[in-house]
């Protein structure tokens, strides 16, 4: 319920390249917890001059903020 999200604090904000470190940093965490073995940063960084050399919004990033925090 995305009301009840913004009453507990809870914000999606958009990130972009200068954020994959921090993307990078939660999805080895969910790797570790899921038990997968996650690829390396530099894949994505690829992946995202590839996919938004043509179109700038091709891929993107979201994060959701509890009080702040990703």
């Amino acid at each position: 319920n995305i009301k009840k999200a913004e009453k507990a604090g809870v914000e999606v904000v958009r990130g972009g390249y200068h954020d994959l470190g921090e993307w990078q940093r939660l999805y080895e965490i969910t790797a570790l917890r899921d038990k997968f073995r996650p690829r390396p940063q530099p894949y994505f960084e690829r992946m995202w001059q590839a996919l938004n050399s043509e179109d700038p919004n091709r891929m993107r990033l979201y994060f959701a903020r509890h009080n702040g925090v990703n």
